[in-house]
């Protein structure tokens, strides 16, 4: 009876283990999965904001797919600017210089991005980029 006893806690022992194993594999998977968004934004505060850009379409070891993602994320850089800027006038905003500092920020990333793909590494399929005053 005891034998009995300790086979049926380790088998509720293993189940629950495996229950919480694949729940975690499948926490870490899922956003990895979900990448059909290229850009998302979300405001902060006034004088910041921030979108995300995704390449999980780009094969980012092609020129023509980097090309994109320079573009996208130049484009990010506007967005964000036109909205942390939106009250300001265009002098302003030409004087902040925002898109360029915006893009300079986010260089890095796409940088980092693009020598993962060469080294076949597929490690973020997103980024920030984001402008404030």
């Amino acid at each position: 009876m005891t034998i009995r006893t300790n086979v049926g806690r380790n088998t509720v022992g293993l189940a629950i283990a495996f229950g919480l194993t694949l729940a975690m594999m499948t926490a870490i998977a899922a956003p990895l999965s979900a990448q059909d968004t290229v850009v998302e934004g979300k405001a902060q505060s006034r004088d910041y904001f921030e979108e995300r850009v995704g390449f999980a379409d780009l094969d980012l070891r092609d020129s023509g797919h980097q090309k994109m993602l320079v573009t996208r994320v130049r484009q990010a850089s506007r967005n964000v600017c036109d909205i942390v800027y939106r009250n300001e006038s265009m002098r302003e905003k030409f004087y902040a210089r925002c898109p360029q500092r915006s893009f300079r920020a986010a260089k890095p990333q796409i940088d980092i991005a693009i020598a993962n793909a060469l080294d076949g590494r597929k490690v973020a399929m997103n980024f920030a980029v984001s402008a404030g005053k």
